[in-house]
This record gives structure tokens, sequence and C-alpha cells, in this order.
């Protein structure tokens, strides 16, 4: 990211380098490029992040066999017997 920035003619034009000159000796660690240029990245980074989670879930919920049927809790069996006997009594 840092090269294209450098490798830029009219950033070159505005900020009065070169094009042999690097980021790295341009610009200090804390310079508000520099920081801009983190946490566009970490952004991504996070972005990038957000997505494998979410594109893994339903995979792992295939893998489990978790579908909407299985938001019914263990109980309903136990339910279903009483009601049957409500029924045969």
């Amino acid at each position: 990211m840092t090269n294209r920035f450098m490798a830029d003619s009219a950033v070159q034009e505005r900020y009065g380098f070169s094009s042999s000159d690097t980021f790295e000796a341009r610009f200090s660690k804390v310079s508000i490029e520099n920081l801009l240029f983190y946490v566009v990245a970490f952004g991504i980074w996070v972005l990038e992040k957000l997505f494998d989670s979410h594109k893994s879930l339903p995979s792992l919920c295939l893998l489990c066999g978790f579908f909407a049927s299985s938001f019914i809790p263990l109980e309903t069996s136990n339910l279903q017997n009483q009601s049957q006997i409500y029924i045969n009594n």
C-alpha cells in the first residue's frame, strides 16, 4: 500500500519527494500518513476476519446438523408422552 502511495506522481509532487524515496525514510512511525495506513489495513483485516467467521458459521451448522428444528428443547419428548397420557385417559 505504501509503495503505490510513494509511486503516485501527484503525491510525489505534493510532498516534494522523488520516486526513489521509501515510505519509511520519508515518514515517521507516528506520522498521520503512517497511522492512516495502519487504520485502513487494520479495518480491512477485521472485515476479512468477520467475513471468514460469517462464512464458516453456515458450514459449521450444516456439518453439525444444526437446523431451525434443533431450537426445540430436548424436553419436548417428555411433553409429548404426557400429552398422550392425558389423551388416552
